[in-house]
């Protein structure tokens, strides 16, 4: 159950944060700092605790228990460590930008920036793949099994018959 949670926090979580980031570039422009009480900046806070939490329940459970440790590989401890990265490295640039300042808000905003790039690079190499595949899987899974259902409970209601009166085309 636990788990779930933690992948629902890291989906809702980023979808927040990529409608946050479209947003955010659509009313800000200037991508001036925006003031705390703004709708999206208090979007983009609670998505990005969202996904953080999340990601960093995932990667506890590689470090921390080993029968989950053992069934993971190396790829996907990566995979989620630079997740963790990204969602901390954007909230610094939030901070150092809240706070004016320059040195440590430019390096943690590029340091940002190519993390998100390589993501989108290793995306269909990586576990994001599993984000889009396994939701698809489920559901052609949960409709193969309603499929079985009809069958068995009613077979002659799969295919409805139609008669030259129900169709004017024949």
């Amino acid at each position: 159950r636990a788990r779930w949670i933690a992948h629902l926090a890291m989906f809702w979580g980023f979808l927040g944060l990529a409608v946050t980031t479209t947003m955010d570039e659509i009313l800000n422009p200037s991508a001036g700092p925006l003031s705390l009480t703004s709708p999206v900046r208090i979007l983009g806070n609670i998505s990005g605790i969202l996904f953080v939490v999340g990601v960093s329940y995932s990667l506890g459970r590689r470090l921390f228990v080993s029968s989950v440790r053992e069934n993971s590989s190396r790829g996907d401890a990566v995979f989620l460590l630079m997740l963790f990265l990204t969602g901390v490295s954007g909230f610094t640039t939030e901070i150092f930008s809240d706070l004016n300042v320059v040195f440590p808000d430019g390096f943690s905003y590029w340091f940002h920036i190519i993390l998100v790039a390589s993501l989108l690079a290793t995306a269909p190499f990586s576990k994001f793949v599993h984000a889009i595949g396994r939701p698809i899987l489920l559901l052609v899974k949960r409709t193969e099994i309603e499929k079985s259902r009809l069958v068995k409970t009613d077979p002659d209601n799969l295919i409805q018959k139609t008669s030259r009166e129900d169709n004017p085309l024949e």
